[in-house]
């Protein structure tokens, strides 16, 4: 099982703020922040993640474990507009996104893989039931 992790590298009200700035337009095109869509289907053996990248390059993607938390994130790119060009309309998104999940399982990072096809990235999470924990030996005195 897993649930979205709402303690990303931003802040609530920091995250809160630059949407607001997007709204209304006082951040520059390479700050604005999106969210992809992700579907997760979860089977008795792993966690697949499906995240919908449409124009992204692979080398804009980047997907990482820390413990329990899984994170995708990347930058796409605005449509760029030439001498003489206007846009008229923007409604593609872009620019950064982060997406972070906790992971309720155990999790070998090294077994965890990741593909990119088609503009949707899939992420593969293999269950495990061994536990990484570890005893500590207390000393006296």
């Amino acid at each position: 099982m897993i649930t979205p992790w709402f303690g990303e590298r931003l802040r609530p009200f920091d995250r809160f703020d630059k949407m607001m700035g997007q709204m209304l337009g006082d951040l520059p095109a390479d700050e604005l922040i999106w969210s992809p869509n992700i579907d997760v289907k979860e089977t008795d053996k792993n966690l697949t993640f499906f995240a919908e990248l449409p124009g992204m390059k692979l080398e804009d993607v980047n997907v990482s474990v820390d413990g329990h938390i899984l994170s995708i994130s990347g930058t796409r790119m605005s449509h760029k507009t030439e001498k003489g060009e206007t846009m008229v309309r923007r409604e593609c998104s872009c620019g950064k996104f982060e997406r972070t999940f906790a992971l309720d399982i155990e999790v070998k990072p090294e077994h965890i893989t990741a593909s990119f096809k088609d503009g949707v990235l899939e992420v593969s999470v293999p269950k495990t039931t061994v536990r990484n924990t570890k005893r500590i030996a207390v000393k006296a005195g």
